[in-house]
């Protein structure tokens, strides 16, 4: 999301302790802190279910907030980097690399990394046009079945 898409926003804190990271995220897209001074909270304690949020330029907090101009908890995971991302010059030839950062419209990715663990040792990068999230792939109670040596009858997948 850009600057301008968050100015007026705010973020509900889910847990203890999410309010330094929505902050974290609010930093990371130049808006000034007003939350916190020198570590400390001013007013909310990083206390869970508080929403953080931006009036004007500045970072605040508050137990209420317009639930419209809310923000999901997730928005600040989306752009979280190092992540496994399809990348290509060309939508339609997509390969996984490792993308580490996002600058002017392009993506910054190891070169030939696949894996997070991969690209620990990798300190050439290519440039990308495109970047898109990992397919989720869907699995069968079958192939957990394989899996771990058991019939579909034996066992219960909790979610």
């Amino acid at each position: 999301m850009t600057k301008e898409e968050l100015k007026g926003t705010a973020i509900q804190a889910i847990n203890e302790g999410d309010g330094k990271k929505i902050i974290q995220f609010y930093e990371k897209h130049g808006f000034v802190n007003l939350a916190y001074l020198d570590g400390k909270s001013i007013t909310c304690d990083n206390a869970a279910k508080i929403f953080y949020g931006l009036i004007g330029d500045r970072i605040t907090c508050s137990n209420s907030w317009d639930k419209d101009k809310a923000l999901p908890f997730s928005v600040i995971k989306e752009n979280e980097y190092p992540k496994v991302m399809m990348v290509g010059d060309n939508l339609d030839h997509l390969k996984p690399r490792v993308v580490f950062m996002e600058k002017n419209g392009k993506f910054f990715a190891w070169s030939m990394a696949k894996t997070i663990e991969g690209s620990l040792n990798v300190t050439d990068i290519i440039l990308w046009k495109y970047a898109k999230e990992m397919p989720k792939r869907v699995v069968t109670k079958e192939e957990v079945a394989n899996l771990i040596g058991l019939s579909t009858n034996e066992f219960e997948l909790e979610l």
